[in-house]
């Protein structure tokens, strides 16, 4: 059970106790326990507070993806399109960057 593994080693980087995240979860100590040891498992709406304790998305405690792994993964299509845009015309990448930018400005 890999998210048992995930969750220990996510609260040990975020420096707390098994207590301190039950007391921040508002559930017993002991389920934090149960859930780092594969013997219970968590419902997801106790993922999504853990994530928000723990200040990770809900993905990080289940499935252990490095930050760069999802960096990398995320970004494939953004790298593949860059690409493509770097092989046009000096006009054409400049008229992209226009309509990129008032996209961008738009959502502020």
């Amino acid at each position: 059970m890999k998210y048992a593994k995930n969750i220990k080693k996510l609260r040990i980087k975020a420096g707390l106790s098994q207590d301190e995240f039950a007391r921040l979860l508002k559930v017993p100590q002991p389920n934090v326990n149960r859930w780092e040891n594969g013997v219970i498992t968590p419902s997801l709406k106790t993922i999504e507070k853990m994530a928000q304790v723990l200040q990770v998305p809900s993905d990080a405690i289940l499935f252990n993806k490095s930050d760069k792994e999802k960096i990398k993964t995320s970004s494939k299509a953004l790298t593949a399109r860059l690409k493509k845009i770097e092989k046009l015309s000096y006009t054409d990448q400049q008229a992209i960057f226009q309509i990129i930018d008032a996209f961008l400005k738009s959502k502020k």
